[in-house]
């Protein structure tokens, strides 16, 4: 086999049920230049045996295998043999458009990338099928047009994609000279690698089609299990931090480095499942976490505890990550029952439609109920919340409160 164009590593755990898809749809790509490197990652599984048939079979895999040491480990076992100019991540239970690669591929080698980011969309596991949601793992409006250089998007950098790695396409060359590599460590062990990688890049470009297909919904995945490890994400955060604080770059990108931190503090809040996870997890971020990373510190919310220690009733406009956890932090915190909240949203169709089993409404609907006096706008983005306030205003409500990222930091801290 000739010197591949793209090396695709698959750190790969217990996946007997997936594998074979994943592999499947890489083997009909109508690009063929690439290695597959799968790691198998300690598996108790038939996942070894599968890999092996593979490996028999087709040329362009190569089976690793090492103790369960999880896929950041697997991924950096994978790096260490690969040989393609590019790096491609995928996890086992992945699929893909079978012309990914040759996309991917041409627009790296068009714009010169050092990192290409492209969409991906969402398989329901359950369901059998892709779903629409309001998660976004691109946001073209926080990046812009063109190829861009970390100093070009400071302020966006860790907020425009997720720090997954399966959809971005790396330099190895560039991954290589900056020394960069996975965390060791149970779950987040990506964010690292990725948010560092973007903080050294001198030409990121995006490529805004989905080519990917993301398994949700499914609990065997470590994303499915979040809850188990309720603060582990605090030590890529650490990580990343100290990275940035070592090469002089922190105050640079420190906007970005704090609304990303407190988006992910509050999705993985809202990721624990038991009562038990979600207090650790809360009191971590009150006590330790946030203090450290200097967050929650910069505004006042008297008024704000003031109208949630009331327990009046009252409006939830907002069915994402800040809504969650403000209707968990009113029930756990703040002995709220279910009865007394409203979730809405302007429109349901790509939202939430429950949230810690309160059903979300149309906004049209509940405008007319006012004997919910407090409107709560629970959501982040500053025009999204502006907007919010005008509509709410023209139809009769009065005492609004906007709560955001920071907002909910200083709530949590007080």
């Amino acid at each position: 086999m000739s010197i591949p164009m793209v090396s695709i590593i698959i750190p790969v755990y217990n996946a007997e049920k997936y594998i074979d898809q994943c592999l499947s749809s890489l083997l009909m790509q109508t690009y063929q230049n690439f290695e597959i490197i799968c790691v198998d990652d300690g598996s108790t599984d038939n996942s070894a045996e599968i890999l092996r048939d593979y490996e028999g079979r087709y040329e362009q895999i190569k089976v690793l295998t090492q103790k369960n040491q999880y896929a950041g480990s697997a991924r950096n076992t994978g790096m260490k043999v690969a040989n393609g100019k590019y790096l491609l991540f995928l996890d086992a239970d992945d699929f893909s458009r079978e012309d990914m690669v040759a996309c991917i591929v041409t627009a790296a080698e068009s714009d010169q990338t050092e990192v290409l980011v492209f969409d991906e969309c969402i398989y329901d596991n359950i369901l059998q099928k892709v779903v629409q949601t309001s998660w976004r793992p691109l946001k073209r409006e926080l990046f812009g047009e063109g190829i861009k250089s970390c100093m070009e998007i400071a302020d966006t950098i860790f907020e425009f994609a997720n720090p997954g790695p399966c959809n971005k396409l790396f330099l190895r060359e560039f991954i290589t000279k900056n020394n960069l590599w996975f965390q060791c460590i149970q779950r987040t062990n990506d964010l690292y690698f990725v948010y560092a990688a973007f903080s050294h890049a001198a030409r990121i470009g995006i490529l805004d089609e989905k080519f990917l297909y993301i398994r949700s919904n499914n609990p065997e995945s470590l994303q499915g299990s979040g809850y188990a490890t309720p603060t582990i994400f605090a030590q890529a955060i650490y990580a990343l931090r100290d990275n940035l604080e070592n090469r002089g770059v922190l105050p640079l990108f420190q906007k970005s480095f704090d609304n990303m931190t407190l988006s992910i503090s509050l999705y993985s809040l809202n990721n624990m499942k038991d009562e038990k996870a979600y207090q650790q997890a809360y009191c971590s971020l009150r006590d330790e976490i946030f203090p450290r990373l200097n967050l929650g510190c910069k505004g006042l919310v008297q008024q704000i505890v003031q109208e949630f220690s009331s327990r009046k009733k009252l409006i939830i406009y907002g069915a994402g990550t800040v809504a969650t956890a403000i209707v968990r932090l009113l029930i756990n915190q703040y002995g709220y029952d279910k009865s007394d909240i409203i979730i809405t949203v302007s429109n349901i169709t790509n939202n939430a439609q429950e949230i810690f089993g309160i059903k979300v409404r149309d906004f049209q609907i509940v405008s007319q109920l006012k004997k919910f006096q407090i409107v709560v706008v629970a959501v982040s983005d500053k025009g999204a919340q502006d907007e919010i306030k005008r509509n709410v205003k023209k139809v009769g409500f009065e005492n609004i409160i906007t709560v955001g990222f920071h907002e909910f930091a200083n709530l949590i801290r007080e």
